[in-house]
């Protein structure tokens, strides 16, 4: 998973999305139809220096929120 700039906007690189800001650190993946339906709420958490360490997305409905690690 990649994170990127594109402007004054964030982008999930893999696929393209743009991400929208809900509040905090909580951002709207803003889907087209065909990717998935309806946008998904990816949660960066950070420590308490506040670093990004890893990032939360509910991909399945059917399985918890994955997490993506960031790599040293």
């Amino acid at each position: 998973m990649r994170i990127i700039t594109d402007g004054d906007r964030l982008r999930w690189r893999g696929l393209g999305l743009p991400m929208e800001h809900r509040h905090s650190d909580v951002f709207d993946l803003v889907a087209e139809p065909a990717a998935w339906p309806g946008n998904k709420t990816m949660q960066l958490i950070s420590t308490d220096e506040g670093d990004i360490e890893s990032l939360k997305v509910p991909l399945e409905p059917a399985v918890a929120p994955i997490v993506f690690r960031r790599l040293p």
